[in-house]
């Protein structure tokens, strides 16, 4: 049976919803970002509480959880309240909502955080920047390096 390794899934969700977002189709390419995301944000998280020597219940981190962390430290924002706040339009994209209704306020800023959040979590377990042409083109355009 072949096999695949999430974060090859992930690279390839991450290149169509890049692919996406130049489409102007915002909410496929929020989901396919988000995605790519959460599984990259995962294997940062896990690998680098082998790395720190953290164990069962200790934080790691990624993307989001260093984004968190700043909005704590900085502004006094709750930890997890921010991390709910960032995946809400997401989530309501993929899930029902109570009125079958989702709003969709800031939703090509939400979908630029999430392919950066992704690019970041691929670059903390890699050290390069992923190298498919249209995550470079939205890296180039956004200004990520």
């Amino acid at each position: 049976m072949e096999k695949i390794h999430q974060i090859d899934i992930a690279l390839i969700q991450l290149e169509r919803a890049c692919s996406l977002f130049f489409e102007g189709d915002l909410i496929c390419a929020l989901t396919l970002a988000g995605a790519a995301e959460e599984i990259l944000g995962e294997i940062a998280n896990k690998e680098s509480k082998k790395l720190l020597g953290r164990g069962k219940g200790e934080k790691g981190f990624n993307a989001l959880n260093l984004e968190a962390g700043l909005m704590h430290d900085f502004f006094g924002v709750n930890y997890f309240d921010y991390i709910k706040d960032k995946n809400r339009l997401r989530n309501n994209l993929k899930h029902m909502t109570p009125d079958y209704l989702v709003q969709l306020d800031e939703l090509e800023l939400t979908v630029k955080q999430f392919i950066g959040n992704a690019i970041t979590n691929y670059k903390l377990l890699s050290t390069q920047l992923p190298a498919l042409s249209n995550i470079e083109k939205f890296c180039k355009i956004v200004g990520v390096s």
